[in-house]
């Protein structure tokens, strides 16, 4: 192996795939090198998830001189790098037998210690079917609103995983930690109908390297296989996908309503944001007490009692009491972002509906929403 490339260009490369490199075994700290034609790959693995990069090699000093491959430490390679200029040019060579990659700069020459390149993962080398081609802004607004009900319990990979559905020209994404739920959606041209699920993380992932990208790919392997690739620009993400069952999502909604309140999403979160400050993260509970007007009330461990009425257009006619987690109630305020919300409540043993704009009509339901599992209130 041995090309030429400007700085910033390989820097830009190896940094992006470098955020899927591992640290469970030496190795998978490294960043592969492959050089084929006029082009080169940088790619990282964790296992889990891939990471490749593209650079096309022509012209204005930037070539391919020989084919080959050569894995070099990715911290290594990065902070080597940053002490050139942008725009200077470095030639990197080495092959699969070397013990070293060296790059060269002018009179400059840095040995880089190269792993063997038989140790190294072989990258899945998967055909897949594109599922939908997806608008990176409105993606990012959706995972906004489902990221917060993803479980952080690894012992439960489903439930840190986001559902995500393609039908009827939408892209639908649902989390849940089976104490709340969410739900988004997004539209996009549909080419078949599938599943897949995708831990929360990987997503995540996907968010920090999408850059200024306006849309990205989705495709899905064949069963075989079993990994779902997102593609944007010079980049690909491939990612192991989830093979459990998620929730029925649609028959844990609630049929009907008692009522609902309608209020001002931003002074409704200033108010349950103290209560949840307050609470310290203990399993203590928010009271909401709702008629004619609603207001909400906590009393923490250390006897800290806080009252707050909050200004809503409440549809019931006589007073009810429920009880929620504050820092759940907090997190699904947080998720919407129009100044107005309503929240659909049941019996107080029954899940609250938290949605954009006003009340809907009795049997329908908002396409995109956050539901909250209660707390039972003493006796």
């Amino acid at each position: 192996m041995k090309f030429t490339s400007r700085v910033d260009v390989l820097l830009a490369a190896v940094n992006t795939a470098s955020k899927a490199a591992g640290s469970r075994v030496e190795i998978l700290g490294g960043v592969l090198l492959k050089t084929s034609g006029a082009s080169l790959e940088v790619s990282a693995t964790n296992m889990d998830v891939v990471i490749i990069v593209w650079n096309i090699l022509v012209g204005n000093k930037r070539t391919v001189q020989k084919n080959g491959s050569a894995v070099v430490n990715s911290k290594t390679l990065f902070n080597t790098l940053k002490t050139f200029a942008k725009d200077d040019f470095v030639t990197l060579e080495g092959s699969a037998k070397d013990a070293v990659v060296t790059l060269t700069r002018g009179a400059t020459s840095v040995l880089l210690p190269a792993f063997e390149i038989e140790d190294y993962p072989k990258l899945p080398d998967i055909v897949a079917v594109e599922l939908a081609t997806v608008p990176s802004v409105e993606f990012r607004s959706a995972l906004e609103r489902v990221r917060r009900s993803c479980s952080k319990d690894k012992s439960r990979p489903v439930l840190c995983s986001v559902n995500m559905k393609f039908a009827n020209g939408t892209l639908c994404l649902e989390s849940t930690d089976s104490y709340r739920l969410s739900r988004a959606t997004v539209s996009v041209p549909v080419n078949s109908e599938s599943k897949i699920m995708v831990s929360g993380r990987d997503l995540e992932l996907l968010e920090r390297i999408l850059g200024k990208n306006d849309s990205f790919s989705i495709e899905l392997s064949d069963h075989v296989h079993k990994w779902t690739r997102f593609g944007f620009g010079d980049t690909c993400l491939l990612v192991r996908a989830n093979e459990g069952v998620f929730p029925d999502v649609d028959r844990l909604l609630p049929k009907e309503f008692v009522g609902y309140i309608t209020f001002d999403r931003v002074k409704a979160l200033s108010a349950i944001s103290r209560m949840a400050k307050l609470s310290k993260g203990n399993a203590e509970m928010v009271r909401l007490d709702v008629g004619s007007k609603v207001i909400a009330s906590l009393t923490s461990r250390d006897v800290v009692t806080v009252k707050e009425t909050i200004e809503a257009t409440s549809t019931f006619s006589t007073t009810s009491a429920y009880g929620f987690n504050p820092s759940f109630l907090e997190d699904g305020l947080s998720s919407l972002t129009e100044d107005t919300v309503t929240m659909a409540l049941g019996s107080p043993l029954k899940p609250g509906l938290l949605y954009e704009g006003n009340p809907l009509k009795p049997g329908h339901l908002p396409d995109d929403f956050y539901l909250l599992m209660p707390i039972k209130l003493a006796s």
